[in-house]
């Protein structure tokens, strides 16, 4: 993981966070109320990866949550801390801020399987960010038995609201059946789920975006196929092509 700072005029030199013989993917960023930037990312603690390396459980059920803290007053990160360290695969974690209080969400899978099921599927947990002591309080299941394709979160006020893509089949090769939902919600836990979409398109990767008043927007990708009728020099004739563009 490497970090830069953009001082007003240009980037300064990509600098590293990690440093170590170790996977880290996705790192995500926020800053908490005291102005200190807090990074998390995905980190494989299995330090004898290779090139034959498979996608299988004994590679997944390794990935775990690090985080550090980038110090404003000293301009220094800290050393890696460990949040999971367990047999399961911990993964696409989320830093969601309402200015006063900084969570993380992220996707838990005890089946250690990337792209859940209706038999292996998936459990959302969060943790609330102390800024006076720069740790994270003890996670929390959120959500259990999640099946979406795409999950999101925002917050405002104390609230939560989560936003994901549910494949209405449950069948991942099939399409035109993703559709977006969304739900309410606090520490406490979420509300009644909301359907935002119902069509015979792919409904995908909604965001919550706040405008500058504080209002909101809920944004989604719809795609939509698009059929066009091409003619071939070499065989004299016309053919049908298909293909899938994404609106927002």
């Amino acid at each position: 993981v490497y970090y830069t700072i953009y001082d007003g005029n240009q980037f300064t030199v990509p600098a590293p966070v990690t440093n170590d013989l170790f996977f880290d993917f996705s790192p995500d960023m926020k800053f908490d109320s005291l102005g200190n930037a807090v990074a998390v990312w995905e980190h494989n603690k299995n330090g004898s990866l290779n090139e034959n390396t498979t996608l299988d459980g004994n590679f997944t059920s390794q990935f775990e949550l690090e985080y550090a803290v980038f110090d404003s007053a000293t301009q220094q990160w800290s050393a890696p801390v460990v949040l999971t360290n367990n047999e399961v695969l911990d993964h696409s974690p989320q830093l969601v801020s309402d200015n006063n209080n900084l969570r993380l969400f992220w996707i838990q899978n005890e089946f250690n399987e990337i792209f859940p099921e209706e038999s292996i599927t998936d459990s959302i947990y969060f943790s609330k960010w102390n800024p006076s002591t720069k740790t994270f309080e003890t996670p929390v299941l959120l959500k259990p038995g999640v099946t979406a394709t795409y999950n999101s979160f925002a917050a405002f006020n104390n609230q939560f609201l989560y936003s994901w893509a549910e494949d209405m089949d449950g069948n991942l090769s099939t399409a035109k059946d993703q559709e977006v939902f969304y739900s309410l919600g606090d520490e406490s836990g979420l509300g009644t789920p909301q359907r935002v979409t119902n069509d015979a398109l792919d409904d995908l990767s909604p965001e919550f975006m706040f405008n500058a008043d504080g209002s909101g927007k809920l944004l989604w990708l719809k795609a939509e196929e698009f059929v066009e009728e091409v003619f071939d020099n070499e065989t004299n004739s016309t053919f049908n092509v298909s293909t899938i563009q994404n609106m927002l």
